[in-house]
């Protein structure tokens, strides 16, 4: 008999919804605080996943608190809890995603933005990571973590000007935008034998998206500055469009 095949984290996710909706279907579009006895199963499953998180089983950690986010969705600790279990599994977007709902939830609770910053960091939105390290100390201005975040980001953070002025010459982004227009020539082989300028394309691409334009515009180099901006956005445009 053949192995069975090994369910990815999103597949294991989307099973154990589907498993507890079938049994209580409300719990798809909660209308109403969840119920004591509600509130008592989730805590029973982040446990479970706290303590798989503890074991470094984040696959299972993740099973956990979802099936805790189910039973109760306004808990902002299990999107943090469970946004970390993303982020060790490098779904940096799904990390980000979760840590988004967790300071809606909660936008007191500083450790949520530490991990909308992690997410973005490893996403290329370093300008949106810096803001996120600077919300979560307003929140909590004694967390060391996020003062040692926001050093490093606000050091990163000039990285992207430079790469406005100086990469789209030797980027080839025209080229990016052929093969966009035409998707049969996004061929595997391509992608593969291609990989490393294809993510410095995509990085450039993100920054351009998520800079501080005020920066570039009171720079000492402003003309050349704004020139690499207009170009900037005419390349995200011709992206976005695509």
């Amino acid at each position: 008999m053949a192995e069975r095949q090994r369910k990815t984290p999103v597949e294991a996710v989307r099973g154990e919804y589907e498993l507890v909706l079938a049994k209580k279907p409300d719990r798809a579009f909660p209308s109403s605080p969840p119920s004591r006895a509600d509130v008592e199963l989730s805590q029973e499953h982040k446990l479970l996943g706290n303590q798989a998180f503890s074991a470094r089983a984040y696959e299972d950690a993740l099973v956990g608190f979802s099936r805790a986010i189910l039973f109760n969705p306004y808990d902002h600790l299990l999107y943090s809890n469970r946004s970390a279990c993303w982020a060790n599994l490098g779904r940096y977007i799904e990390a980000l995603d979760d840590a988004m709902i967790c300071t809606t939830l909660a936008p007191e609770f500083a450790k949520g933005w530490g991990r909308k910053g992690l997410a973005e960091y490893h996403l290329g939105r370093w300008s949106d990571e810096k803001k996120s390290y600077e919300t979560g100390l307003a929140a909590d201005p004694s967390s060391q973590s996020l003062h040692q975040a926001l050093e490093t980001a606000s050091q990163r953070s000039q990285r992207p000007y430079h790469m406005m002025l100086f990469a789209p010459r030797f980027l080839n982004l025209e080229r990016l935008f052929e093969r966009l227009e035409d998707p049969t020539q996004l061929t595997e082989e391509y992608v593969s034998a291609n990989e490393a300028l294809l993510n410095l394309q995509l990085e450039y691409l993100t920054q351009t998206l998520h800079m501080d334009w005020c920066a570039p515009i009171s720079s000492w180099v402003a003309p050349a500055m704004r020139h690499a901006t207009e170009g900037g956005m005419c390349d995200c445009a011709a992206i976005l469009i695509n």
